[in-house]
């Protein structure tokens, strides 16, 4: 049996469940409004302003130096999978459990909402983030990232989610207590479950929870971007060390006219529109190796930024003026194929098929929907199987391509 369901607590999280009793396994996240991008914000008419890596920091503290002690090691002793991670917009903390659920959730909501650090607790964590810092640096991809960030956003300033040595250096308690609080706050959390488990118990315990930890709700809030769909620079250039020139565009994509469930379709449709033009099956992709502009695969991701679809697309080359060239003709020039479409169509249904053998694997793109795109519910497969050529053609056809920049990773000298 499976089904879904929504729940408000009163002065607490949204509850989003989706019960599938076929299953022996649980997945449970606690999602925290709040991650790499959140710096400002206004609390009883005063401006706070912190820099990149508050939230990814906090989520350290909390798991590190929980009422449990190291949280990793209390739910591992007892056989659950367990772990936390910042993106964009969010700080997620999930469990993964076959035994004992309602008593780990339990446990997992302790954990975030009953904080227990120190400012010693706080100088034991700077250690552990500042190496993950130091690794970072070595990373072409991370810092490509930034440059590429810089190109696109006028207003927008975040470049990454751990931040920088002397930020994370400087932080102390008072700074660290206020983003807690502020964010940490019940009505700014969200909590998801995936698997075999009791709706009306779950949701009953949670209540009783959240309320006997009497935490408090306040106003705050976070100030508008205002941010233009043009970019700021067209071009930009990374020194590394790398064998080869790397060399990617950045597309800056304006959806905000588009309603949340149109955002999730038009996630898949991107999807099969970009690998249809620039995967290993593709002619570009086949041009680009018998020509010898590219002995790798043409690398795509896609993500949300604000109201914008970031496209990426890039490969290894030493002849980045070509590749920037064939690539910008393909957006241009949006090609599509019908057949490519319904063997698309047929593999995100047998990918959901097979997402759906395991609750974790569930819940990842269940959060997404929740968080990325304002969607509260977990993809269906009758839902793909509503998708039609013409309605794939024609949002996909919306789409402006203009916005762009080129950023390239070249050998330093």
């Amino acid at each position: 049996m499976r089904n879904n369901y929504i729940f408000k607590i009163e002065n607490g999280p949204k509850l989003i469940f989706y019960q599938d009793t076929t299953k022996h396994s649980v997945s449970a996240n606690i999602i925290i409004r709040y991650g790499g991008i959140h710096h400002d914000f206004m609390l009883n008419k005063q401006e706070y302003h912190m820099e990149d890596g508050m939230a990814h920091f906090l989520e350290h503290l909390l798991i590190e130096h929980s009422i449990y002690g190291n949280a990793l090691t209390e739910f591992h002793n007892h056989y659950v999978s367990c772990n936390g991670c910042t993106s964009t917009y969010m700080t997620e903390y999930y469990i993964d459990t076959v035994h004992d659920f309602e008593e780990n959730l339990l446990k997992l909501i302790k954990m975030v909402n009953v904080p227990n650090f120190t400012s010693e607790d706080i100088d034991t964590t700077k250690y552990a983030v500042i190496e993950e810092i130091r690794k970072n640096k070595d990373s072409k991809f991370r810092n490509l990232d930034i440059v590429s960030k810089k190109c696109l956003f006028h207003n927008i300033r975040y470049a990454n989610n751990t931040g920088s040595e002397a930020y994370i250096q400087s932080l102390e308690y008072d700074d660290v207590k206020l983003c807690y609080d502020v964010f940490y706050q019940p009505t700014n959390q969200v909590i998801a479950i995936c698997g075999s488990f009791d709706a009306d118990k779950t949701k009953e315990l949670i209540a009783k929870t959240y309320k006997e930890l009497s935490k408090k709700n306040t106003q705050y809030t976070i100030p508008d971007f205002q941010e233009p769909a043009t970019v700021v620079k067209k071009e930009d250039t990374l020194e590394f060390d790398t064998h080869q020139t790397y060399t990617q565009l950045n597309y800056k994509v304006d959806i905000s006219g588009f309603s949340s469930y149109e955002k999730v379709k038009g996630s898949f449709y991107l999807n099969y529109f970009l690998k249809y033009n620039f995967g290993i099956s593709s002619d570009l992709y086949k041009y680009m190796v018998e020509n010898k502009i590219t002995v790798t695969d043409i690398d795509i991701s896609i993500g949300m930024i604000d109201k914008f679809v970031i496209i990426e697309i890039g490969a290894f080359t030493e002849q980045s003026e070509l590749f920037a060239k064939l690539v910008q003709e393909k957006m241009k020039e949006k090609a599509f194929d019908e057949e490519d479409f319904e063997i698309r169509r047929k593999k995100s249904i047998i990918s959901l098929i097979l997402r759906e053998e395991s609750p974790s694997k569930m819940l990842e793109p269940f959060v997404d929907n929740i968080m990325t795109f304002g969607y509260d519910d977990i993809d269906k497969i009758e839902d793909i199987e509503a998708y039609t050529y013409e309605e794939y053609t024609h949002m996909i056809g919306q789409l402006d391509f203009s916005n762009y920049c080129i950023t390239h990773i070249v050998k330093k000298v």
